[in-house]
């Protein structure tokens, strides 16, 4: 009986050990440095519908950097977040870079 219980109480703490050393490697490593499989590659395939109907692809703006935002009207943060991405845009629509926002879970009426 006595032997289970230090069995069980080893098996825990090498558990612990093992999650606080796995902590302790990934707060030690400078984020910019981890390799990111998604780096230099393209981004796939994505075809939107605008409000009037029309088609808006991604291979469309080849060559420009895009930045996407997942929105909707009952998100507090994405309403707090739009004030910051407008004044983004009219400060770089002047560069090759386009800012797409995306409505998710609306109906049609509510974004427009």
């Amino acid at each position: 009986m006595f032997y289970k219980l230090w069995l069980k109480l080893g098996l825990v703490m090498l558990a612990v050990g093992g999650v606080v050393a796995l902590l302790a490697y990934g707060f030690s490593r400078d984020a910019r440095y981890i390799q990111s499989p998604l780096i230099a590659s393209r981004a796939p395939p994505l075809t939107l519908t605008l409000f009037d109907g029309k088609r808006v692809r991604l291979e469309n703006f080849r060559g420009k950097a895009v930045l996407l935002n997942f929105w909707a009207s009952w998100c507090v943060p994405c309403r707090a977040e739009a004030r910051a991405l407008e004044e983004a845009w009219l400060a770089n629509r002047d560069k090759p870079v386009v800012f797409l926002g995306v409505n998710i879970q609306d109906k049609e009426e509510t974004p427009r």
